[in-house]
C-alpha cells in the first residue's frame, strides 16, 4: 500500500470565485500541491451575494476539499470598501475616512474586526482539520485575524503551524493611521505569534529582511520569503502584431485598483508630454481596470485628456489577462514610496507577457522587471522616463514589435510550480 498523501489545511478568508486577490495565492498553491506530494483542505470565505464574482472555473485537482465556512451565521459585510474594484465609482482622494465613519472605528480594533469570528473559525477549521488529518496548518493574511485562528487551530490539532503574511502587518505604512494603542496591541499580538510559529513566511524579500531586523532573538530560518507567483496555464493566448495597426490608439493598461497612495499622475503627465512633443503619433489611451482616485481623474481633464483616460470595473481574471496581452504598455504602480511590496499584478503582467512601465522607487520590485526583461522600471514623479518608455511603444509599434520582451528562462522561478515547489519544502521540514 502506497503511503498516503500528506495534507495541509489552509485558513484563506479569500479564494476564487472572489475577485479579492489575496485568495489567488491561496488557490495557486491548493492546485500545484499535489505534484508535491501534497493536498490541501480549504477553509474559507463564502461566496459574496451581493458583489460580482469571477465566472472562470475553478481547476483544483481531485481531492482538493473547499470548505466556505469562515463567516458565521450572524456576519454580514458593512458595505462597499474602498478596495471593491467591482464597482467603478471613483474613491474621493484623498482616500481617508473621516473620524465618524464605521471604516475609521474599526481601524482602531485591534487585530482587526474579523477577530470577532475567532470561535466560529477555530471551531470549524479545527473540524475540518481533524476530518482530513492535516499534517500541517497554513494561515495566510490579511485579514491579519487569520493569523490568530490559524495559531490556535494548530494548538487545538496539535500539527505545525505555517503563518503567510501576504503584506507586512505591523511594519505596514497602512498601520500609521491607526490608534497607538490599538497598534501597539497589534505589536505583541504578532511578536507571540511570530515566537509560536514553526515558520512564517513572507512574500517578498524585503518585508522579510524588515522582519528579522524587527525580530532578531528568532532562529534565522523562522521566517522565509516565497514569493507570489502566476499560473503558466492560464497565460492567454498573444494577440497578433498585424491586428493591432500601426495609426491604432497605443494602449495602456493598469491592472487593478489605483486610488491613494498609488496615483497614476506620472503617466498622465507623460502622455501629455509625448502629444505635445509627437502630434503625429497615435493616440495614446491609458485604460484602468478597477478604481481610479479623483485626484488623477481631475487631473485627466486639466491636461485634456479625459478622453484618453478609461477607467471600469475589475473583468473577469482571463479577459483581464487577454488585454494585459493586447497593451502595447502594461503600467505598474507601487505604493509610492514603500518598498516593503511587490503588487500581485506583477505576476500577472509577467504572465501575460505584456511589455511593463514599472513606477517604483529603486528595490526588489524594480531589479524583478528589469531582471528578467520584462521592462522598465522609473521613479515615481519622473515624467520624461515614462515618456521614453511610451516612445518606445510607439517605435515598436511601428517596427510591428513589442517594446519590451522578457526571458523566458527568467520567469520559471516566477510560475507557481516553482514557489508550490518551495512552500511544500516547508511542509516537508515540518511532517517529518
Amino acid at each position: 500500500m502506497g503511503a498516503r498523501q500528506r495534507t495541509v489545511l489552509m485558513i484563506s478568508r479569500y479564494f476564487p470565485p472572489m475577485f479579492d486577490v489575496g485568495g489567488k495565492r491561496a488557490y495557486r498553491f491548493a492546485r500545484y500541491l499535489p505534484e508535491q506530494g501534497w493536498r490541501a483542505a480549504v477553509l474559507t470565505g463564502r461566496v459574496p451575494e451581493r458583489r460580482p464574482v469571477d465566472d472562470a472555473p475553478l481547476e483544483l485537482p481531485e481531492g482538493t476539499r473547499v470548505e466556505r465556512v469562515y463567516e458565521p451565521f450572524w456576519f454580514r459585510e458593512i458595505g462597499r470598501r474602498p478596495s471593491d474594484g467591482t464597482v467603478s465609482t471613483p474613491v474621493r482622494s484623498p482616500a481617508e475616512p473621516t473620524q465618524e465613519s464605521p471604516r475609521r472605528r474599526l481601524l482602531g480594533l485591534p487585530v482587526g474586526p474579523d477577530l470577532a469570528m475567532l470561535p466560529h473559525v477555530v471551531r470549524e477549521a479545527t473540524r475540518l482539520g481533524r476530518e482530513v488529518e492535516a499534517d500541517v496548518v497554513w494561515a495566510t493574511s490579511s485579514p491579519y485575524a487569520t493569523l490568530v485562528q490559524g495559531h490556535q487551530v494548530a494548538r487545538a490539532l496539535g500539527k505545525p503551524l505555517v503563518l503567510d503574511l501576504r503584506d507586512p502587518w505591523t511594519i505596514n505604512f497602512f498601520q500609521r493611521r491607526r490608534a497607538r494603542w490599538a497598534l501597539e496591541v497589534d505589536r505583541r499580538v504578532e511578536s507571540r505569534l511570530f515566537h509560536a510559529a514553526d515558520k512564517v513566511i513572507l512574500n517578498c524579500e524585503s518585508a522579510l529582511a524588515s522582519y528579522r531586523e524587527l525580530y532578531p532573538e528568532l532562529p534565522a530560518d523562522r521566517m522565509l520569503a516565497i514569493r507570489n507567483a502566476f499560473d503558466p496555464a492560464q497565460r492567454p493566448e498573444p494577440e497578433p502584431e498585424h491586428e493591432r495597426g500601426a495609426d491604432a490608439p497605443i494602449r495602456l493598461l493598469h491592472f487593478g485598483n489605483c486610488y491613494g497612495p498609488r496615483r497614476l499622475e506620472t503617466v498622465l503627465r507623460a502622455m501629455a508630454a509625448v502629444r505635445e512633443r509627437r502630434p503625429q503619433a497615435p493616440a495614446v489611451v491609458l485604460e484602468n481596470l478597477g478604481r481610479v482616485g479623483t485626484a488623477d481623474l481631475e487631473l485627466a481633464a486639466s491636461l485634456g485628456l479625459s478622453e484618453r483616460f478609461v477607467h471600469g470595473v475589475f473583468v473577469p481574471y482571463a479577459e483581464g489577462l487577454r488585454r494585459l496581452a493586447a497593451a502595447d504598455l502594461a503600467v505598474l504602480v507601487a505604493y509610492g514610496d514603500e518598498t516593503l511590496y511587490i503588487p500581485a499584478k506583477l505576476y500577472d503582467y509577467l504572465l501575460a507577457r505584456a511589455p511593463v512601465a514599472c513606477l517604483s522607487q529603486p528595490g526588489e520590485l524594480a531589479d524583478i522587471v528589469e531582471g528578467c526583461g520584462a521592462g522598465r522600471a522609473v521613479r515615481p514623479g519622473d515624467v520624461e522616463g515614462v515618456a521614453t518608455l511610451i516612445d518606445a511603444a510607439i517605435d515598436a509599434r511601428a517596427r510591428n514589435e513589442r517594446a519590451f520582451t522578457p526571458d523566458e528562462d527568467a520567469l520559471a522561478s516566477y510560475g507557481a510550480p516553482a514557489t508550490t515547489r518551495a512552500l511544500a519544502g516547508v511542509f516537508d521540514e515540518l511532517a517529518r
